[in-house]
């Protein structure tokens, strides 16, 4: 985008903001999610909080709104406009629908926000979310998992790398296999999210990168769509017929499923070298009792707290106030607390997400994008028992009426 163009994409952004009444974006921009299942009435009561003196207005679609890193997630964007003063609404489609995602993200831009967050369902079919957000002149920045559009459609991707994350678990797959018989060589069971989802993708592909290089582990690949129930039915159809000695779920929800699941079958779960990312309440819990061995967790409460500062700059100096590629952004570069406490804790005192160095999706993965846009790539933790404890941890928020 040149510097005239993006001048007045400024100008129509300014005067488009100025032609809707705060008291039209209340009546049209509450876009209720939901009574999820499993979820109680938590969000149906405290999702929207749209108000009539605020100066932005704020949307977020989640992926889903299935399990408590999800709750975090969509909490953290609420506490921050709430911190601020910023109206705000938060979908999050019913069963991990894009057509569904797509359609409240039209329905909140039409209703005049100032900008977007998106965690795609669908990294292909959500391009349409993009194209209609550009059409609009609405700034669009994904968080958790992406949108395949190029720059500015979607201006900047804020998340860790799922694909570095399941790297590290296949290490240590590779290193439990090594030490149980004395050289690489095993089943693993691997329990996938959904391979349309970007970090569907990534999680089982840093997964497999490192364990296709040893022909004798057979890695047995099943989708179990990021839930508790997708990875129970999983391991009841598989435990019975096949010698397991590693289950690794690419969600903290699978992960509880599969130990769920292998009570139920009389089978005990420390039988098996369990490995997942998220460390969920539950998840803590179970590494405490050495169910589980290792999660690799990434930050929720910072992906849209760091992608809401660089939106709010962005509508303010335009693109100059993003990163650069090749950039190497510090905690120290990026103060992101607003001082107040949320849960009995400051979300954004401690910098867990940095650095983070800015690269471009598609330089990342050619092969899985055809277009490209910035990447605000941040750290993840890796959380044993010696670790499980730190109240730093998202999962040791402890989320009211949240279950995995």
């Amino acid at each position: 985008m040149s510097e005239g163009e993006l001048s007045e994409f400024l100008r129509k952004r300014m005067n488009r903001r100025k032609a809707l009444s705060t008291a039209g974006k209340v009546a049209i921009g509450i876009v209720a999610a939901g009574v999820v299942a499993g979820v109680g009435g938590y969000y149906a009561a405290q999702l929207m909080a749209p108000k009539q003196t605020k100066r932005y207005f704020f949307a977020l679609s989640c992926i889903a709104a299935t399990n408590p890193w999800e709750a975090i997630y969509m909490d953290a964007f609420r506490w921050y406009c709430e911190d601020m003063g910023f109206a705000y609404t938060v979908t999050a489609p019913l069963g991990f629908s894009a057509e569904e995602q797509i359609s409240q993200c039209k329905r909140m831009i039409d209703a005049g926000i100032d900008g977007l967050i998106v965690s795609a369902v669908d990294m292909k079919a959500c391009r349409e979310i993009a194209e209609y957000a550009y059409k609009n002149e609405v700034p669009l920045f994904t968080t958790n998992s992406d949108i395949d559009a190029p720059y500015p459609k979607v201006l900047m991707f804020v998340a860790y790398s799922g694909l570095r994350a399941a790297a590290t678990l296949g290490k240590l797959t590779v290193k439990y296999l090594k030490e149980k018989y004395g050289e690489p060589k095993g089943i693993v069971l691997n329990i996938m999210g959904d391979p349309k989802c970007s970090e569907g993708i990534f999680r089982s592909m840093g997964f497999h990168n490192v364990l296709d290089e040893y022909p004798n582990i057979q890695v047995i690949d099943e989708v179990g769509g990021w839930t508790r129930e997708g990875a129970m039915k999983i391991i009841e159809r598989i435990i019975p017929k096949e010698k397991v000695d590693v289950i690794y779920t690419a969600n903290g929800a699978m992960g509880m499923g599969a130990v769920e699941s292998l009570r139920l079958l009389g089978e005990d779960p420390k039988k098996y070298y369990i490995l997942t990312i998220d460390a969920f309440p539950d998840v803590l819990d179970e590494i405490r009792k050495g169910t589980i061995a290792v999660a690799f967790d990434q930050t929720p409460t910072f992906y849209n707290r760091i992608a809401m500062e660089y939106m709010i700059r962005y509508i303010k100096e335009g693109e100059k106030a993003l990163p650069k590629k090749g950039q190497t952004i510090t905690g120290d570069m990026l103060k992101l607390s607003t001082g107040k406490e949320h849960y009995g804790v400051d979300p954004w005192a401690k910098p867990l997400w940095a650095p983070a160095v800015i690269t471009d999706v598609h330089d990342e993965f050619p092969d899985v994008y055809e277009y490209s846009h910035p990447w605000f790539q941040t750290q993840g933790v890796l959380v044993t028992k010696e670790n499980a404890d730190d109240p730093a941890l998202w999962g040791n928020m402890r989320i009211p009426g949240w279950k995995t």
